[in-house]
């Protein structure tokens, strides 16, 4: 089964994409028009990302469709263990997975699911760095935006 369902949020329109009760895809600055849930488990996705943005450190609780390579799933597993208001630096989880800063960096800029894995929480030793593969643009002002929410300025 699959459903998917767009919504309003602090950051703009995200649409969410669920495939047999399990969370596939977030899409940030989508371009679709705002539906409705219809399924409960696609209400229990709407919550918990309002729930989000009405609670900074908040925890999602959702099954995601797992979808990637190992390295991937790898730098993924990492992201979602950092709380809300910490940030790693592209550097610091590349150490801590075996990997190098680039290959995370692909790894966070193919990430299926923007906020609820978050990658908004991985930074350039130097400052915010980029979003999505956006080094400056819309992406980049939702990671300002998303890191802002959680208590981080650059």
């Amino acid at each position: 089964m699959k459903e998917s369902f767009t919504m309003l949020t602090a950051v703009g329109r995200v649409k969410i994409q669920i495939e047999n009760h399990f969370l596939k895809q977030v899409e940030l600055n989508s371009a679709s028009h705002i539906s409705v849930p219809q399924s409960c488990f696609a209400e229990q996705v709407f919550q918990q990302i309002n729930q989000y943005f009405n609670e900074a450190d908040f925890v999602f609780d959702l099954p995601i469709l797992q979808q990637g390579s190992q390295h991937q799933l790898k730098v993924w597993s990492v992201l979602s263990n950092i709380l809300s208001g910490d940030v790693l630096t592209y550097g610091q989880l590349a150490n801590s997975v075996g990997s190098c800063a680039q290959a995370v960096g692909t790894a966070c800029r193919n990430n299926p699911l923007p906020i609820i894995v978050p990658c908004h929480r991985v930074v350039a030793a130097t400052g915010i760095g980029g979003y999505s593969g956006e080094k400056s643009g819309l992406l980049l002002s939702i990671k300002e935006k998303l890191l802002k929410h959680e208590g981080i300025t650059f």
